[in-house]
């Protein structure tokens, strides 16, 4: 913890949600990360006591019979108040015993269990039990119990014995029946169980308080506690299923293969990725792929659940010849002649590229280097933008996105710390936070190389080596994680000058546990007779891990030792796990760790003219490393991966095939489709499938290999985050328009944004009309010198910001050309083909050559544009008209005698909108003209009555039938049809449906069938069974919005009365009247009124004689009054205004539902006299 102003004795705990059952939300303590409490000063045999609310996902953590309740936490003692590092805590410094102790509870608010800690003379001792009558923490104690874990074997910082040390821990309770508890509390490397059986009155079926009791207090003493966030997701079952006594059945597996996208590269083969880099990773449903396309240019690809969505070069910069550094090196032959891109270096498999994604989203990549962007040679290719800088390496403006990238190699802590870098590769620990592990150089002075591990820290976005210089005393020394002492040396034994090459790698377990390997050259004079000078090649593996995230490092049993480390030293020396004198290695390491969280790793001893490839696979077992032996002898690199499970993976480079094992004395070879050459680990570690890249029909390829049939895994997924602040959304990127600068974005949580535009590239400086308001998302710009330009725009809503970027090759304007200030805009610029647009622009325009002039043109579009004025000093606004549909850019030229200035504007040109539809037609069923629409007349539309009722306008159907009626109507996808409907007898489906042809076959096709009622239950494209209660019921349905084929002609109605319930003579019966098919919009009779409007009011739609109005008027002279009567209809709502002159109107009556359809009537006062009326409807 960071120092405290004031001293006091603090217990820390920090606790995380344990690795086989993963919580379903975020353990939170009183709702939020951290509680603390203290008592200082004048306390004799006082007790400190503190309780908190322990929810998981906001609520208890449920502990129901067979459920379990697992917790990882860590106690840190730490010096405040009157206590300093080093003193011994306890009791008056004596230590603790039964009555004077620590003691933790998680409970119900009933009762509790317990863990009790004795530091007794410092031999600490821990106690497993409970409380069965503990309400809150002023009463919690600990009743009963037993177990106990002594101080034996425990590393000195996990004794707690001292302020400042930390002691780790592992609490699991299995409620294996009623008030029965099966607790394990693991302390650093021991473990105790007791099975606790409660007094209770009731059983304890959920976690909802945890308590912290701390007995006779007779010194200053605290505790801070802080919940560590939910882990990344793994299977939350794997510890259970695979435990020591239970087996991993590989034979159970299926797989399935697939191919999900492919893009052309660069054909030379060292420009498809390198097995030991990483340049695939993904996180949640978004995966990027990092690869050379075909003219050696990088690019990134981004795919959504597999499926391609974009693809964007890293760097876009069209750099001048100058601008290279062959046009620099004083070597004519290799100089730059023409504008062009960054191209990668095609010389050796050392420019090979990795990307990574740290826990915020963003995307870092790294390539194009042999050794680093100083090495001569290596830089001829490079803009001079990269020259001696540390490292070529890029990383994203936004999270999750491709649009925009900034050049991160030469700023000091953004970029990994070291020089000389080759064979990068990125890897995650288990809450996302990013990790790259590389060969380097161990001094400045370009001297022997070493292995780095550096980390991310994603909120101050800066690297920090893993270790320190392995020469302190030397300023040239470089940071790294292990080292070796020399340089190959050659046949004949003479100091080739190679550096030893070396592939560190590194990997997280299920306890985010760090794990480093690295393989190391210890004696550089070998070199086995025949293999050539230059043959590289290491002869050991040494490994580290580390429980702390870094801070420490032991050996995978335990022994301590500094870094960095080698293999022939004392107090750094790494740990060796595999080196057998005279055995030549490949310089690859690779690493994995099984379901235990022990590691694994592989190693290639090199074919010899003497013995033959073989390659190895080791595993620490729990005491030694195991030599498991040869799993073959296949040549090529090769891949040693794990899935969340502990199932592990040595894929080879160069075979279709690899090798899958839980227990390394079982392996399975699975044949594939293709050699898989790198591994998504992101996509793996959230999965459990494989997915990585292949070369397919000589394209790189994304291949799947999903693996099926694994018993009992459930992946969990950490609770999604809570959203304060929706970030900016970018919806246009930057460019750059003649002079004006702009670029496009939203807010969803509208809050204002502004826009701030840099340099980040360039020779220059940038002159803006206006910058850092909401106002610059357009603004106008010049630069002070010319050459190429790479801006960004920060949009910010004052939270969050996203970025865009634009390149361009820039001059300085000339002091009197016209400059635009405002950009070409149209108003409006979306407009059918008979209207015009209005084009403004502006510019400044008294310059020394005289007033500019505006000449419009039109850049794009499909028909000729006019301009009402043009080429003059005042065509600044003009109209436009087009002849053609269809879309325009238009672009204005603002000129002088000193020089030009442009923008350019966007119009769209649309049809008119059609005339809408008039259809109308009601249903006359007096033709009887009735036929079946069913193939299948043995069991559908077998028997029944078809009548035709109410002069025409309906039918009755009783018994089984299936019925089409003929009609004509071309559908839009506005019609609607009206229908009353009437059910006294229910049978299995009663159904109405338009069709252009009566068949059905009964194969499964919901048949367009709107269901009204009925028992039956099945495919159809609107169910309103529910809505039917009895009687006759009134149906308005927007058809043409629920068929496919809603704009084709409809031959028939069809009506469902299906009875097929076993009875001897079906009886269902249904009615359908008065059905309407129309168009809302239309107008049949042409009167000037909608057809929607006359149905509501009543009026006839197909008479143009029949329209709302007012019946008349009359006048009653006994009582004073005006009477105005109108047609009315139920449910409709009037409003009635009067007037004097038809020009002020005022209300007389609001809006009132129809009081006595079908006439209504309302009476006005003779005085004031008002000689007009009207009557308004609302139509719905």
């Amino acid at each position: 913890m960071k120092k405290q102003k004031y001293k006091t004795a603090f217990l820390v705990l920090a606790i995380c949600g344990a690795t086989s059952i993963l919580a379903h939300g975020e353990i939170l303590l009183d709702g939020g990360s951290s509680v603390s409490g203290s008592l200082i000063g004048g306390h004799p045999t006082a007790d400190l006591r503190g309780g908190y609310a322990l929810t998981d996902g906001g609520s208890a953590v449920s502990l129901g019979i067979g459920e379990t309740f697992n917790m990882a936490f860590t106690f840190q003692a730490v010096a405040v108040g009157a206590t300093s590092v080093g003193d011994k805590i306890g009791y008056g410094g004596t230590g603790w015993d039964a009555t004077k102790s620590l003691k933790l509870g998680f409970g119900d608010g009933v009762q509790a269990l317990a863990l009790q800690f004795d530091l007794l003379d410092f031999n600490p001792k821990l106690y497993l039990g409970g409380d069965s009558a503990a309400s809150d923490e002023t009463n919690f104690k600990y009743e009963s119990g037993s177990g106990s874990i002594t101080s034996a074997g425990l590393l000195n910082a996990d004794k707690l014995k001292f302020a400042g040390d930390t002691a780790t821990f592992n609490l699991s309770v299995d409620h294996t029946a009623a008030q029965t508890f099966d607790m394990t509390l693991t302390w650093g490397a021991f473990t105790t169980n007791f099975v606790y059986t409660s007094l209770a009155a009731n059983d304890m079926l959920s976690v909802s308080e945890f308590y912290v009791v701390m007995n006779n207090l007779d010194a200053d003493l605290g505790y801070e506690v802080t919940v560590i966030p939910t882990l990344y997701p793994l299977y939350a079952d794997a510890d259970q299923l695979y435990s020591n006594t239970n087996t991993y059945d590989l034979t159970q597996e299926t797989y399935t293969f697939s191919e999900l996208w492919s893009t052309p590269v660069q054909t030379d083969i060292t420009f498809l990725p390198e097995f030991y880099n990483s340049p695939i990773a993904t996180r949640g449903d978004d995966t990027f792929v990092l690869f050379v396309d075909p003219d050696h240019r990088m690019k990134i690809a981004h795919l959504t659940n597999g499926v391609f969505k974009g693809e964007t070069f890293i760097d876009n910069t069209l750099y001048q010849p100058d601008e290279f550094y062959a046009n620099h090196d004083a070597d004519p032959s290799n100089d730059v002649s023409a504008p062009d891109y960054h191209r990668f270096k095609f010389e050796d498999s050392h420019h090979s590229i990795a990307l990574g994604i740290d826990e915020d989203g963003y995307l870092h990549m790294v390539g194009d280097m042999h050794n680093y962007p100083r090495y001569e040679g290596s830089m001829d290719h490079l803009p001079l933008r990269y020259f001696d800088k540390n490292i070529m390496y890029w990383r994203s403006d936004n999270p999750l996105d491709i649009s925009s990238f900034s050049f991160k190699g030469d700023q000091a802590g953004e970029c990994p710390t070291g020089s000389g870098f080759t064979y990068l590769f990125f890897f995650n620990d288990l809450y996302g936070k990013l990790h790259i592990t590389s060969r380097a150089m161990q001094t400045l002075n370009n001297g022997t190389r070493c292995a780095t591990y550096s980390s991310y820290n994603a909120d101050a976005g800066l690297w920090s080596t893993i270790g320190g210089a392995p020469d302190p005393s030397d300023p040239a020394s470089i940071p790294c994680t292990f080292y070796d002492d020399g340089y190959e040396h050659n046949e004949d034994g003479s100091s080739a000058g190679k550096y030893s090459k070396l592939r560190p790698h590194g990997v997280f377990d299920r306890q985010n546990n760090m794990h480093l390997l690295t393989p190391l050259l210890r004696d550089p004079t070998l070199n086995p007779l025949g293999l050539g000078n230059g043959f590289h090649f290491t002869d050991c593996l040494v490994y580290a891990q580390s429980k702390d995230a870094g801070a420490t490092f032991t050996s995978v049993g335990g022994r301590e030792f500094t870094l960095p480390a080698t293999v022939n030293l004392t107090d750094n020396r790494a740990e060796l796990v595999y080196g057998a004198v005279g055995d030549y290695l490949s310089p690859n390491g690779q690493l994995a760790v099984d379901y235990m969280n022990r590691p694994y790793t592989s190693t290639q001893r090199k074919e010899t003219p003497t013995t033959p490839s073989e390659n190895v696979l080791l595993g620490w077992d729990g005491s030694s490393w195991v030599n498991y032996g040869n799993i073959t002898t296949e040549g090529g690199d090769f891949r040693l991966v794990n899935d969340p499970a502990g199932v592990m993976s040595y894929i080879s480079d160069g075979a279709n095939v690899l090798y899958r094992f839980w227990n390394p004395t079982n392996i399975r070879e699975v044949t594939t489709p293709w050699a898989i050459r790198v591994i998504d680990y992101e996509y793996q570690k959230k999965t459990g499938h494989i997915m990585g890249l292949a070369k397919v029909d000589g394209e790189l390829t994304v291949v799947k290999m999903e693996i099926n049939n694994r018993p009992g895994m459930v992946l969990i997924d950490p609770p999604a985050a809570t959203i304060t602040n929706h970030p900016p959304e970018i919806t246009a990127q930057a460019t750059l328009n003649g002079q004006i600068l702009s670029v496009s974005a939203t807010d969803a949580d509208s809050d204002p944004l502004t826009f701030t535009w840099s340099t980040f590239y360039g020779p220059g400086d940038i002159i803006l009309s206006q910058n850092g308001t909401t106002a610059s998302s357009n603004t106008t710009l010049s630069v002070s010198e010319e050459g190429t330009y790479e801006i960004k725009v920060a949009v910010s809503d004052g939270i969050s910001t996203r970025f865009s970027t634009f390149t361009a090759y820039l001059t300085p304007a000339a002091t009197d050309a016209p400059q635009i200030v405002t950009p070409a805009v149209a108003s409006p610029d979306t407009l059918t083909l008979v209207e015009t647009t209005t084009l403004t622009v502006s510019a400044t325009n008294a310059a020394a050559g005289g007033n500019a002039t505006y000449t419009w043109l039109k850049s794009s579009g499909p028909g000729s544009v006019s301009f009402s004025i043009n080429g003059t000093t005042a065509s600044s606004t003009t109209v436009a008209s087009f002849d053609a549909t269809g879309s325009y850019e238009l672009q204005v030229i603002v000129s002088n005698s000193a020089g030009t200035a442009s923008s350019s504007c966007t119009v769209d040109v649309n049809d008119l909108p059609p005339v809408p539809a008039n259809g109308y037609l009601a249903i006359d069923f007096s033709s009887q003209a009735f036929e079946t629409f069913v193939n299948d007349n043995e069991f559908f539309d077998r028997t029944g009555t078809v009548e035709v009722v109410e002069s025409g306008a309906g039918v009755r159907f009783i018994g089984d039938l299936w019925k089409a009626f003929p009609i004509d109507y071309q559908m839009t996808s506005n019609t609607v049809i009206e229908f009353d409907f009437s059910c006294p007898n229910e049978g299995e489906l009663h159904a109405i449906a338009m069709t252009d042809t009566p068949s059905w076959d009964f194969t499964g096709s919901s048949y367009d069938l709107i269901k009204l009622h009925g028992t039956d239950s099945g495919l159809y494209i609107m169910d309103r069974d529910g809505e039917y209660t009895g009687g006759t019921n009134r149906y308005s349905i927007a058809i043409g919005q629920l068929l496919a084929l809603n704009t084709e002609q409809k031959n028939y109605l069809d009506f469902v009365n299906a009875d097929n319930s076993g009875e001897i003579t079906p009886d269902a019966q249904s009615t359908f009247a008065n059905v309407i098919i129309y168009e809302p919009n239309g107008d049949k009779d042409g009167d000037g009124q909608s057809n929607l409007a006359e149905i509501r009011l009543g009026t006839d739609p197909e008479d143009p004689a029949s329209m709302f109005g007012i019946n008349g008027g009359t006048v009653l002279p006994d009582l004073e009054k005006i009477r105005i009567s109108w047609p009315s209809q139920a449910g409709v709502r009037y409003r009635i205004q009067q007037s004097p002159d038809l020009v002020a109107w005022s209300l007389a009556r609001d809006w009132t539902v129809a009081q006595t359809p079908p006439d209504d009537q309302f009476e006005f006062d003779l005085t004031p006299s008002n000689a007009f009326f009207k009557v308004e409807a609302e139509i719905q």
